[in-house]
């Protein structure tokens, strides 16, 4: 299980909650201004949803999934300006491969 997500600030050792993980989130995923901007939920069937949204303290809405077969993908980082990611993926091939997704459009 994952738990929720922290802030922490090291000059004070204060702790902010910055996601609170409904129960499904299993992991997380920030870009690159350190927002958590990703959450992966388990499909019923063994998959993985890819959840993601715009901005922090957004809501999340569904980017993408992988079945069963292809769940062994993820997301390796965001693109340095944070509006695409770059994920490991086999979905639609053979091989994994590495692929860049756009978040605006999804493709």
């Amino acid at each position: 299980r994952v738990f929720d997500v922290y802030r922490l600030d090291l000059k004070t050792g204060e702790a902010t909650l910055e996601v609170k993980n409904p129960g499904n989130v299993v992991g997380w995923s920030t870009d690159n201004d350190f927002k958590v901007r990703i959450a992966q939920v388990p499909t019923a069937t063994g998959g993985t949803t890819l959840l993601i949204r715009d901005a922090a303290g957004g809501e999340f809405k569904k980017l993408l999934e992988w079945s069963a077969d292809d769940a062994d993908g993820g997301v390796v980082g965001f693109a340095k300006d944070n509006k695409s990611i770059l994920l490991s993926t086999s979905q639609g091939r053979d091989l994994q491969a590495l692929v860049r997704r756009d978040l605006e459009s999804g493709k």
